[in-house]
């Protein structure tokens, strides 16, 4: 190659280089926190909502998600490139409606009702496709899961001598999972309304035997800021 061309060929390269990073760097996401609400459905329970939408009533759907279990979570997420972020976060989802049926020394039959209290911290990748004004995502997490099991209604004279509103009725226990979500943002004025569909199994690791796994579904509607 003539060697006149060589030292003009290597500086395109080097500011087509810098400007290409530099592009990149630009596309980076920053530091985003957020919150996010929304019904969470244990995985035996998605049935019954598929059902109410096939039956193409999207209101009785909602509000069967909504009484099977809800959640609150805050959340993060920090760029590495341009369509790669690190995410993070941690939420408490509650699933009501479990009866617990006990028969006391007398021989009178108790109901209670109970409720399973998920507490997950995860942390994973979310790929990003920035298209203007949305901007869809695909995420995996590695979970941290803590459950709990508590009685949350009854007989109030029974419970008021017997167990509080709130006491566990079985050993917490903590539980390595994962989940996979996906969801779609749109970027407004520097805030990032979303909605999410996530499945987690909370006990993938760790679980002993006899220990019937454990998922779970939700959707959320929430906003990075």
């Amino acid at each position: 190659m003539n060697r006149r061309l060589i030292l003009p060929l290597v500086s395109f390269a080097v500011l087509v280089t810098t400007g290409f990073a530099s592009d990149n760097h630009d596309k980076t996401e920053g530091l985003r926190l957020g919150i996010d609400v929304g019904p969470s459905l244990p995985s035996t329970a998605l049935v019954d909502v598929y059902d109410a939408l096939g039956e193409s009533n999207v209101v009785n759907a909602y509000e069967l998600a909504t009484s099977l279990g809800y959640h609150i979570g805050a959340r993060g997420r920090a760029g590495l490139d341009d369509a790669v972020s690190l995410s993070f976060g941690v939420a408490y989802h509650r699933f009501p409606s479990f009866t617990l049926n006990l028969t006391d020394s007398t021989g009178r039959r108790l109901s209670f009702a109970t409720a399973t209290n998920i507490v997950p911290i995860n942390v994973g990748l979310a790929l990003r496709a920035p298209i203007s004004l949305f901007e869809p995502y695909i995420q995996g997490d590695v979970l941290i899961v803590h459950h709990s099991t508590t009685i949350s209604e009854g007989d109030k004279s029974i419970l008021l001598n017997l167990v509080d509103p709130g006491v566990e009725v079985e050993p917490s226990y903590t539980r390595f999972g994962a989940q996979l979500s996906a969801g779609i943002g749109m970027n407004i004025a520097g805030m990032q309304p979303f909605v999410e569909f996530r499945y987690a199994w909370t006990n993938l690791v760790g679980r002993p035997d006899g220990e019937e796994q454990k998922a779970y579904a939700s959707i959320s509607v929430g906003l990075f800021f």
